[in-house]
């Protein structure tokens, strides 16, 4: 009988009644909003710190030695498995560094200073020109550019034309320094493993100057004799959302 009685009562206070059920109204809408809201701070968290997460926490970066007929087979197969692990294409650059090449005028010396060449897919994005300009593929001599602590380092200005060796490779090539540059980050963290583009010179057992940035057309034709190569995927996170980032 309390029950009915219960009731009775509630329907007899009707001011009662609507406030407590908009007290239950308001407490499920607080409820609901708060989940909402923690959804959407959630979402726009990760949204947050993926657009502003450094280089080294972002890219993924993989080398293999490499030859000219072997790099193009790696080339595809890197860039496949990059695809198939973001579920889109990231952008994906590849670098390269060469055996060491002597001096010019020290051919003979027995410890002689070095040289050493390179190509980065996009350099101009992350440097700017100081002299000159940027190298170009084709024509007699191999173009190339040096960072400014290089030049200053080893001698080398814009116009400067010279004859080199590998030491591995002893088929004389012809450099053309066409430019000097200097590069907009050079502490940033993606050049934590190039200490050599980032001082222009290393001493050691022997010292070493460089690299003298070229083509990577030229770096294959002529360079690419059982040398590292560096691919660099750097995917676009400012559309992940919460639920691709586990399987990503």
């Amino acid at each position: 009988m309390r029950g009915p009685l219960v009731v009775k009562r509630a329907f007899s206070e009707p001011l009662l009644l609507l406030a407590a059920f908009g007290a239950i109204l308001l407490a499920t809408t607080t409820l609901v909003a708060l989940t909402m809201y923690a959804s959407s701070i959630a979402d726009a968290g990760v949204r947050r710190t993926m657009e502003t997460a450094s280089f080294r926490q972002t890219a993924a970066v993989i080398s293999a030695p490499v030859t000219a007929e072997t790099f193009p087979g790696y080339d595809r197969a890197v860039r496949d498995e990059l695809t198939r692990a973001y579920g889109a294409a990231p952008a994906i650059g590849t670098s390269f560094r060469s055996d060491s090449y002597v001096m010019p005028g020290q051919d003979g010396e027995p410890q002689p200073e070095l040289l050493r060449f390179g190509s980065y897919d996009g350099l101009d994005r992350h440097a700017r020109l100081v002299s000159g300009s940027w190298p170009r593929p084709g024509g007699p001599a191999v173009e190339a550019a040096i960072s400014l602590p290089a030049a200053s380092a080893a001698g080398f200005e814009v116009g400067r034309e010279f004859t080199t060796k590998g030491r591995l490779d002893p088929r004389p090539v012809t450099v053309r320094v066409v430019g000097v540059f200097q590069l907009t980050d050079p502490a940033g963290e993606r050049w934590a493993n190039e200490p050599l583009l980032t001082r222009g010179v290393e001493r050691g057992d022997f010292t070493t100057y460089g690299p003298l940035m070229i083509p990577r057309e030229t770096f294959l034709a002529r360079f690419a004799t059982s040398v590292n190569a560096t691919w660099t995927a750097e995917p676009d996170l400012g559309a992940l959302t919460p639920e691709r980032l586990r399987p990503l």
